[in-house]
């Protein structure tokens, strides 16, 4: 069965959906921040598939370069600049192995905005995103193993 759109196109219903939730992605972001940035989007995706991610993986990963990471990371962050709040999504910590590295985390909200959006896509799925741990969940589960 196809849709009538608008403009007289046929589209089938699962598109029609994909597309609305597509746009209801894109209403979350600007909500979130008018300022978003796809770089931050695929930034936050990221560490969501892998919490505990570095900012090296993320190089690697993105294509983007140091700069461009650390500077979307703070704005992802809970400070972006000097008196200038970020979106507080992620939390960057130093590697408790290696001190030089940082590794990247979803805070809180940041967890709640990814369920969020994933809701958006899987709406007949309760999406529970359970094991992607906090940085606090983690350094206490890395102590508590010590």
């Amino acid at each position: 069965m196809l849709m009538k759109t608008p403009r007289g196109t046929n589209m089938k219903p699962h598109y029609a959906r994909a597309v609305r939730a597509g746009i209801a992605s894109v209403q979350l972001w600007r909500e979130a921040s008018e300022y978003s940035t796809p770089q931050q989007v695929q930034i936050l995706y990221e560490v969501a598939l892998k919490p505990g991610i570095t900012m090296q993986e993320l190089m690697q990963n993105t294509g983007l370069a140091l700069s461009s990471i650390s500077r979307n990371l703070a704005a992802l962050g809970e400070w972006q600049s000097a008196g200038k709040p970020g979106m507080n999504f992620l939390e960057t910590i130093e590697d408790p192995e290696e001190r030089r590295r940082k590794i990247v985390f979803l805070t809180p909200k940041g967890r709640t905005f990814v369920q969020r959006q994933l809701q958006l896509f899987c709406p007949d799925e309760t999406v529970e995103l359970v094991n992607t741990p906090t940085a606090k969940e983690w350094l206490n589960k890395v102590h508590r193993a010590r």
